[in-house]
Order: C-alpha cells, then structure tokens, then sequence
C-alpha cells in the first residue's frame, strides 16, 4: 500500500469513528443499576469490520473471539473496550478484515462507552449465572457419565470465572467483586457435596 493509500485510508477510519462515536451519544443507554465504575476510561480500542453475509461462519467466530478478549458490542459491526496495549494487541490480532483504532474520547462519550461496556460486563455475568445452575444440576446427577460431565463443567466454570476477572478490571466496581466472589464461593460449595447429592 503506498503512502497516498495508507494516508487515505488512516483519514477514513478518522472519519468513521467520530461518526461512530457521534451515534453513541443519540442512543438511548441506561446504567446498570448499584454499579458505579470508580475509573471512567477515556481512552479506548475499536474495531471495525464488515464483512458480507456469504461469508457468516466467519463472522461469527469474529464475534465470538471478539467478546472472548473483551470487547463489548456497540453494532453488527463496530466493537469496543478500554485500552491497554495489551487490549490492542489483542484486538489487532484476532483478523485482517478488522480495522484497530486507539482513540482519545471526552468524557461525556467516554461514561456512553462504559455505559456499553456495563451491559456487556451484565450479559457474562448473566451467562455465568446460568452455567453456575446448569453445575449444580450436573453435581446433582448420578453415575460415572455425570461425574465426567460434572468435572467439564467445574473447569469450565473457573475459565469463565478468569474471564469475568479479566473485564471487569477494565471497568472495576466494588459490586462487581462482591457479585462474583459470591458466586465464587457457590461454586465451591457446590463442589464440597458428594456428587448425586446437594446437601
């Protein structure tokens, strides 16, 4: 890509995030209720992308692998979370159609974004609250299948748990400590009965 191109296509995405950003504002975001942030980050990674529908399976394992290092969701196509380097290496790496961009943002579009990144930190805890049930039931059951099953799932469960750490030390919140300890410790509880029996 020549100079010419690269100067060119650097003022594109210049002009599509202040767009972007721009639209954050206009829409209608409600705060999670009992979770102040102590940090308002204004710096922020974005990605772009577009890729066209005949091309779905990899889209969606773009939208997977993107919640899976973090970013929270804005549109079908553009995808957000704080920055770190590390954050940005991340984001950068995970496919060539992606567009990275590390951007400075005011205060009022940056409490937009966390606002965004609050109800994508909702939804994982929404999930691992789900999963954290599906245990119990698993540890509930009977016989060597279920035990095997049973052993997954805890694994699983401590990745998820790693991964929850990881984002909500993007946007801390006491209440978010004491909302994952307690289901820390449900986990172990869980895991200190005999299995086939929850009492």
């Amino acid at each position: 890509m020549t100079i010419k191109n690269k100067a060119k296509t650097s003022i594109q995405t210049a002009k599509a995030l202040e767009g972007y950003l721009d639209s954050v504002k206009d829409q209608q975001i409600r705060w999670i209720e009992a979770t102040r942030p102590k940090i308002i980050p204004t710096e922020w990674v974005f990605a772009f992308f577009d890729l066209p529908s005949s091309e779905f399976t990899r889209r969606v394992r773009l939208h997977r692998n993107l919640r899976r290092v973090g970013c929270a969701m804005h549109s079908q196509s553009v995808y957000c979370m704080p920055y770190s380097t590390r954050n940005y290496k991340q984001v950068k790496e995970l496919d060539s159609s992606l567009t990275t961009v590390r951007a400075f943002v005011d205060k009022k579009k940056a409490k937009d974004l966390v606002a965004i990144y609050q109800e994508f930190i909702e939804s994982v805890f929404i999930e691992v609250e789900e999963k954290v049930e599906e245990l119990e039931d698993a540890k509930a059951t009977t016989g060597d299948s279920a035990l095997r099953g049973y052993t997954k799932r805890l694994k699983k469960m401590w990745d998820r748990f790693d991964h929850l750490h990881s984002i909500i030390k993007l946007i801390p919140a006491n209440s978010y400590m004491e909302r994952i300890n307690k289901l820390e410790q449900l986990v172990q509880t869980i895991d200190s009965y005999e299995q086939g029996k929850l009492a």
